[in-house]
């Protein structure tokens, strides 16, 4: 279910699904699962599929600048 909202999101053009990859998921499960429950696990799955990996990348480009800055010959 989660991947194929994801896939559904990623069709919107709007960086992240503007939220309707979420709005799926709250739809899907409704029924099912108490509102509270579905809040909170909406907003771990948002951190855990879009600012983590935004923040892992972040940190990268960090590390790349860092260790390319060190790997430049000193000018004379």
């Amino acid at each position: 279910m989660q991947a194929l909202a994801l896939h559904a999101a990623l069709w919107t053009g709007v960086p992240a699904g503007g939220g309707t990859g979420d709005i799926a998921l709250a739809a899907a499960f409704a029924s099912w699962v108490p509102r509270a429950s579905i809040a909170t696990a909406l907003v771990l799955w948002r951190f855990a599929t879009l600012y983590c990996p935004l923040m892992l990348g972040a940190a990268s480009f960090v590390a790349l600048a860092a260790r390319g800055r060190n790997a430049l010959p000193a000018a004379e």
